[in-house]
């Protein structure tokens, strides 16, 4: 098939026109070339003169008009529901705040129902209702509250917004009532010309994920608060319509090996005393362990000296305990001993010697 903006968009055609007195000449002669065969010089008439394409009817212009309507039936027999689900964008509930455009789907609470509308135009101004048929299209339909038949009609949970006729069930503040005339925003517990108690109800457990309103829960009505991992929380509803954590004290009890999410595959063989767990098994053990200061006795040490010779060594006078007093005159020279002079040493005495002096003969 050709190129088609179908259905994304909407394809734009040449419309057709009829010949007028003008252009019949040229008709003629393009029309004399073809019964001649001479298509060039007929195709050049065309090209000079564009209207004449859309006073003619060829295959080209019926293969196109074919295609877009064989486009449309295909669309309509195959793609038509999804293209359907596709355009339509579900919003939620209506929000006087968002900005919402054409195929946008929300709800509306009407008369106390809810209902579903689509958008109808690109730019719809924030805050315009869905009611607003300029902008938008109701998707439900729904007739208005019929008269309650033999017998209590239930009503569900009573809302200021319900309208209620006579014989209508509702339950409020953990009672049920029966409507004594047709009412709307007639409080039960304040209203005894429109509601009678037929009966007292078991107190309220209502799980939600966010706070019931003031008008769902009585007073000592349960809320259990729904959380992400399948945990809840469990509160109690005041006399002043605050609602009270209840903390539920852990019973006793028991889990097994299923229940404890990060259960070891394995074990040791000795069933797992850590006397048997090897070295490279045991985690965040030091790299190094600095013993602690300490001291030892001689019989500590293995390899302890019998003797030790001392090394080369020097002292001060303070070190030495015989250190005399003091020394000769002369500042301790050996020269002089006791008054006596040391005059040499030989193998013959001199031939004279000074007083005092000694000489010493050796062999």
């Amino acid at each position: 098939m050709a190129e088609m903006n179908f259905p994304a968009g909407v394809d734009v055609y040449d419309r057709f026109t009829d010949p007028d007195i003008s252009s019949l000449p040229l008709i003629t002669q393009c029309k004399n070339y073809i019964a001649a065969g001479n298509l060039a010089a007929a195709n050049a008439i065309l090209e000079a003169n564009p209207s004449l394409k859309m006073m003619q009817v060829n295959a080209q212009n019926l293969n196109q008009i074919l295609e877009t309507l064989e486009r449309m039936q295909l669309f309509i027999l195959e793609n038509i529901q999804q293209y359907l689900v596709d355009i339509a964008k579900y919003k939620g509930d209506w929000n006087g705040v968002t900005k919402y455009t054409k195929y946008d789907v929300i709800n509306y609470i009407v008369d106390g129902g809810t209902q579903s509308y689509m958008g109808i135009l690109i730019d719809i101004p924030i805050g315009t209702l869905p009611t607003n048929t300029q902008y938008f299209i109701s998707l439900t339909m729904r007739g208005t509250q019929g008269a309650s038949g033999i017998g209590l009609a239930p009503r569900g949970v009573w809302a200021s917004t319900i309208q209620y006729y006579k014989d209508d069930c509702s339950s409020y503040d953990n009672m049920m009532w029966q409507c004594l005339a047709d009412n709307i925003n007639a409080n039960p517990n304040s209203s005894p010309t429109y509601w009678v108690k037929i009966m007292d109800l078991s107190k309220q457990i209502l799980f939600s994920e966010t706070e019931p309103a003031s008008t769902q829960q009585g007073v000592d009505d349960v809320f259990i608060k729904v959380l992400d991992n399948d945990k809840y929380e469990m509160y109690r509803k005041n006399p002043n319509g605050t609602y009270t954590i209840i903390n539920l004290p852990v019973a006793t009890h028991t889990h097994t090996k299923a229940n404890i999410i990060d259960f070891p595959t394995s074990l040791p063989a000795n069933g797992g005393t850590a006397a048997n767990v090897p070295w490279d098994g045991v985690t965040g053990k030091p790299a190094t362990f600095p013993p602690p200061a300490h001291t030892h006795t001689k019989a500590n040490i293995t390899d302890f000296p019998t003797s030790m010779p001392p090394t080369a060594h020097t002292h001060t006078k303070a070190n030495i305990t015989d250190f005399p007093t003091s020394l000769p005159a002369n500042g301790g020279n050996a020269d002089t001993v006791d008054g006596f002079h040391i005059a040499g040493i030989g193998t013959a005495a001199p031939a004279s010697l000074v007083n005092n002096a000694l000489f010493f003969v050796y062999e």
